[in-house]
């Protein structure tokens, strides 16, 4: 919850500037809406219980938790034309981003040819 938590305190400046942040995670949809209420996370929060999409970006952290994989934290940021033009995929799902990280990349996104 650390990153989304970056994520939302540099949101409305994101909005701001016709960006837009939306996460996913592997949880059912019901844990996420109510962990997204508990943390005050406004922008779109989406459920991946079967690790479709998450596997698609190759964010599935396998083994690394005693009774299931998690999810890497990862930050994809997309140009006009919906291509990712720049991406921070940390190895471990412990790492956290920092409000830093996200405004360098969305200003990577919003500059790129």
């Amino acid at each position: 919850m650390k990153e989304l938590r970056v994520a939302q305190s540099e949101y409305e400046a994101i909005k701001r500037q016709g960006g837009e942040i939306v996460a996913i995670t592997a949880g059912a949809p019901e844990d996420v809406k109510e962990a997204a209420a508990k943390a005050g996370i406004t922008f779109p929060f989406l459920a991946d219980p079967e690790f479709t999409a998450i596997d698609h970006f190759g964010m599935r952290h396998e083994g690394a938790l005693p009774d299931r994989d998690a999810v890497r934290p990862g930050v994809f940021f997309l140009g006009t034309d919906g291509t990712v033009v720049h991406s921070i995929q940390p190895a471990s799902y412990r790492y956290t981003f920092t409000g830093g990280d996200i405004r360098d990349g969305f200003v990577r996104a919003v500059t790129s040819p």
